[in-house]
């Protein structure tokens, strides 16, 4: 029942909005953890986390979030930029930082479509599990983490309706692991994301 009178509400709330409008990337920073986005899940298209001591967050050029369903393995992939937390120009159009992005390959799940993602809602995934894997590519360069310890988790999944149109569904959740990349620890912490997903950043396909 409290998940479908949020629905409404987003609906009431977005309904003079246009789709294109909806996929803008909206940041709200945080109080606390600066240079990130405050924890949110109304559909804001961002996130952010510290890589160490740097900031990967999304950027208003990049498509924030794809998700990829092939050969019965899904990969929730956050797409933005990162860098030293000394400015505020990661969220211009315009940058010269390094493209990033982590790629959560998940295992035990089967969407069909984008609104079969109502799946992972209210889900925690044990990263440490091999039948699951993470990767980080920085501008082009692709590494598997070997990860020693954290989660994925969706907090919520929730499907938004627009003039009683079915328009995406938001996902909301945190992240946070340690892993070894090329044989040197790092660390993600405090990761959070808030982000629509529709046809355009949804993929089902089999690689042969």
């Amino acid at each position: 029942m409290k998940l479908n009178i949020y629905i409404i509400f987003c609906v009431l709330l977005w309904s003079a909005c246009s789709e294109y409008e909806l996929q803008d990337t909206i940041m709200v920073y945080d109080s606390e953890h600066k240079f990130l986005p405050e924890y949110s899940e109304w559909g804001y298209n961002s996130f952010g986390a510290y890589y160490d001591r740097e900031i990967f967050v999304s950027n208003k050029s990049i498509t924030p979030a794809k998700l990829i369903f092939t050969n019965d393995s899904l990969t929730f992939m956050l797409n933005g930029i990162k860098g030293k937390p000394d400015t505020e120009l990661y969220y211009d159009y315009y940058n010269s930082f390094p493209t990033m992005s982590i790629a959560f390959q998940l295992s035990g799940y089967s969407p069909e479509s984008f609104q079969d993602l109502t799946i992972l809602h209210n889900t925690t995934i044990d990263l440490v599990d091999t039948n699951n894997a993470v990767y980080i590519t920085i501008d082009t360069i692709r590494y598997k983490a070997q990860i020693l310890s954290g989660s994925f988790s969706c907090k919520r999944a929730q499907l938004l309706y627009v003039d009683t149109k079915l328009n995406e569904v938001i996902l909301s959740g945190e992240f946070d692991f340690k892993a070894l990349v090329r044989g040197i620890p790092m660390t993600i912490s405090y990761g959070r994301y808030d982000v629509g997903v529709n046809e355009g950043n949804f993929y089902l396909y089999d690689v042969p």
